[in-house]
């Protein structure tokens, strides 16, 4: 027994040192790895621009997975950000060392207002410096075709695949399970397009849902599919047809004149596009990444500033401590108050790429831009997203840009209260309660909800949805009646928003920049841009994340492999009880 004992015991200290170990070596790693975000990459004679997203491009650049390492996975170079793609472009557009750039897009995915600024950009790029852009890919689905399409010429693998096959997505509808455990869900909402919460309701989708849904889909495929028709010389009518066909089953020889310059092997692309750069033959080909030739970005020292805040993510009251991008309220206001004081900031653009959340950290992050503007010109520039607490932080702006296919709109409140009771009782477990007042005990999760406290909540939920209609209405100086109109919690593209009065103008960035500077009185050549909040390095990103910890837990291993409903359920009873947040089926897209 006594060697037993020992034998348990020298295992666990093994494991134990190993962890100590591991951990000195993650931190070695990162610190290594900061260290290297500071060394700079000079472009050579007769470069070109690699833009080759591996993975999910975000509007901002993301933090150090720690979780996925510890649980299996390593720390991988992540896709470069929007944000990062830009400045790449920018440069590459000024520099002489840069000859063009190479396209290979087979392993990116993003929203699709993503992909309509970097093609913007793009097509900015030749317009300004006459330079080339050459694509390849193993494969191409709808929207990297799409942003493909800006290339003078496309290339496509022998066996590649092309996946036009119009777009779609898929939502998860909780109903049946919560049934099935014995969760009861009390929902109270206001407007009926209000898709959000239909997955506790119900476990279809409602006609009005869908026909949003198919609407905002529609507008963003005929986008791709009138600028691919342009771009290519093709018939939007062959377009339609190839789509309904799905050529993905197809191979490159198989498929229609016109859709590809040529079919080549990926190895053979890098002497094509070494030729076209004019770099010495039987020398390998070289190229610079996105993130090496951003390393060369000069900060410019000038005495005004145009600043842009960016607000990316889901809208809460506090982190949650998970990792991932979030607009956490207090953190929010701070920046937009330290903005509103800096004298060397004579103008803002927020930038927000948002499905909303917490209805209170919304009317937080409201005022304080509402203060700010009294300061200083304020311009909106959306993203991806700036739906329900999205628009509410928008309405401030003195002028609002979005890509025409931004989401946007769902203008709409609701909550959602999951209660417990019953799924503890089939466990043996019995809820009781003290309370010196009738609703003193009123505690969600584990205590049902009486008719009177639902009245309550309902309540709070339409009188922020009055106050939302009025932030709308004051801020796009639009009559509060023709707002609940267009509100009702319905999901509206940046292209229709212009007619309805929610945007003023189809534009990315860039244009948003030179509106604030217009705003402020500036001239060309007189400010410099700067993005709030400052970026943090990976090894701070590090030390959040294993300050939010990492859980396993037993629903994964029970019923849900990939813990989505866990994710739901904490989310149910960690949330802001009035929520003004939008859920979409469209997931990154290909």
């Amino acid at each position: 027994m006594k060697s037993f004992l020992q034998t348990v015991l020298a295992v666990l200290v093994g494991i134990f040192i190993a962890g100590i170990i591991s951990v000195m070596l993650t931190m070695c790693s990162m610190v290594a790895l900061v260290a290297s975000s500071d060394t700079k990459t000079p472009t050579k004679a007769n470069d070109v621009l690699v833009i080759y997203p591996n993975g999910v491009v975000n509007e901002t650049e993301g933090g150090f997975d720690f979780q996925g390492m510890l649980t299996g996975g390593f720390p991988t170079d992540a896709a470069p950000s929007l944000r990062q793609i830009v400045q790449a472009i920018d440069l590459a557009e000024k520099d002489d060392n840069v000859k063009g750039i190479y396209l290979c897009l087979d392993k990116m995915a993003a929203a699709p207002a993503t992909y309509q600024a970097i093609r913007n950009r793009l097509v900015s790029f030749k317009q300004n410096s006459g330079k080339w852009i050459v694509s390849y890919g193993d494969s191409y689905g709808p929207a990297q075709y799409y942003l493909a399409s800006v290339a003078d010429s496309m290339f496509v693998n022998p066996l590649g695949a092309f996946a036009w096959g119009g777009l779609g997505g898929a939502m998860i509808y909780y109903k049946g399970f919560f049934d099935k455990y014995n969760i009861d869900i009390d929902v109270f909402r206001v407007g009926k397009f209000k898709s959000a919460v239909e997955p506790y309701l119900t476990d279809h989708m409602s006609a009005e849902n869908r026909l949003q849904t198919l609407t905002y889909m529609q507008d963003i495929w005929g986008e791709y599919s009138a600028t691919v028709a342009a771009a290519r010389g093709i018939d939007p009518d062959s377009l339609e047809v190839w789509a309904d066909c799905n050529l993905s089953f197809s191979t490159p020889n198989e498929l229609p004149a016109g859709l590809f310059d040529g079919i080549r092997y990926r190895q053979d692309m890098y002497a094509l596009v070494k030729q076209m750069a004019g770099q010495e033959e039987n020398k390998d080909f070289h190229g610079i990444s996105v993130k090496e030739i951003i390393s060369n970005a000069e900060k410019a020292d000038k005495k005004a500033e145009v600043a842009v805040l960016y607000a990316a993510g889901e809208i809460v009251d506090e982190s949650a401590g998970r990792g991932g991008t979030e607009i956490v309220g207090k953190t929010m206001v701070d920046e937009i108050n330290s903005l509103a004081q800096n004298d060397k900031v004579k103008a803002v653009v927020f930038r927000v790429n948002s499905p909303g959340g917490s209805a209170f950290a919304s009317e937080q992050m409201w005022y304080a831009l509402q203060q700010l503007k009294t300061k200083k010109p304020l311009v909106i520039s959306m993203g991806d997203y700036a739906a329900s607490g999205g628009y509410y932080i928008s309405t401030p702006g003195q002028y609002i840009f979005a890509e025409p296919s931004t989401i946007t709109g769902s203008i709409g409140v609701f909550s959602v209260i999951p209660n417990v009771e019953r799924l503890v009782g089939t466990f043996g477990l019995n809820v009781e309660t003290v309370e010196t007042h009738k609703h003193g005990a009123m505690q969600p999760p584990l205590k049902q909800l009486d008719l009177d406290e639902k009245a309550m909540i309902q309540h709070s939920v339409e009188k922020t949805y009055d106050t939302f209609l009025s932030r709308v209405s004051d801020g796009r100086s639009l009559p509060k009646d023709s707002v609940q109109e267009i509100a009702q919690g319905r999901v509206w593209t940046g292209k229709r928003a212009i007619a309805i009065g929610l945007v003023d103008e189809l534009g990315g960035l860039r244009e948003a920049v030179a509106k604030a500077a217009a705003l402020a009185e500036l001239s060309d050549g007189d400010y410099a841009v700067n993005n709030y909040p400052a970026d943090k390095d990976p090894f701070t990103s590090l030390l959040e994340e294993m300050k939010g910890g990492v859980k396993l837990k037993i629903s994964q291993f029970l019923f849900d492999e990939d813990g989505q409903i866990e994710q739901e359920l904490q989310r149910l009873i960690h949330q802001n009880p009035v929520q003004a947040r939008m859920t979409g089926v469209m997931a990154p897209m290909k």
